[in-house]
């Protein structure tokens, strides 16, 4: 079943806030010796840089040459390919992550943006229910479901989901803006108008970008 498509805000807020909570972070590590030889990154190590899509992408296909069954390698290779545009080669690679573990949420999560990119609401909704199933309290799930809900006009919906990250990540940026657009949208002055000074207080963005914000959201 196809829906409207997201709008681009809703698109790249998504795509950040699952990479932002997908990708398996590199543990810091002392600063080393300035005098001391540095080793280069390992394939590991660069399919978890995913600053540089192109980079990672490659070196997470090294990765999965030698591990095939490496979940978290198949989906940081999904999301190389969703940040050049490349939803379907995404959603494969997701595919194959939910292939070695049914229950990896991230990929869900991530496999759910790029079919809401194509416009398939119906697999999105599936794919960021199973997700929250598996984990309740998943912030990036919760969020990307709320952005899927308001996207296709429902607000209440969406709302009930931004409110959940929020109570589990109180300084969210993206469902603080959501709580705004989504208010706006229903008509509800007072609750937006509310959720913006609430956004703007805690410095997740001024007043001239939430008012860019909700005129592309109205």
């Amino acid at each position: 079943m196809a829906g409207r498509r997201p709008s681009p805000f809703a698109i790249l807020l998504a795509a950040l806030i699952s990479a932002a909570f997908a990708f398996i972070p590199v543990n810091a590590a002392e600063a080393p010796d300035p005098g001391a030889s540095v080793a280069p990154p390992t394939a590991v190590e660069r399919c978890q840089d995913l600053s540089d899509p192109v980079a990672a992408g490659a070196a997470c296909t090294d990765v999965l040459s030698d591990d095939p069954d490496a979940a978290w390698a198949w989906n940081n290779h999904g999301l190389t390919r969703a940040a050049v545009g490349d939803f379907l080669s995404a959603i494969t690679s997701y595919s194959k992550a939910l292939s070695v573990d049914p229950a990896y949420a991230p990929a869900l999560s991530n496999r759910g943006n790029a079919h809401a990119v194509l416009g398939d609401m119906k697999a999105a909704f599936a794919d960021h229910d199973r997700a929250v199933q598996l984990d309740p309290d998943y912030a990036a799930a919760l969020h990307n479901r709320g952005v899927d809900h308001e996207e296709m006009g429902q607000y209440e919906m969406a709302l009930a989901d931004y409110r959940k990250v929020i109570a589990l990540v109180p300084d969210h940026r993206g469902s603080h803006v959501g709580l705004a657009t989504a208010n706006c949208k229903l008509g509800r002055v007072t609750a937006s108008a509310a959720a913006r000074l609430n956004a703007i207080e805690k410095g997740l963005l001024d007043a001239e970008e939430m008012q860019v914000l909700l005129k592309g959201e109205g």
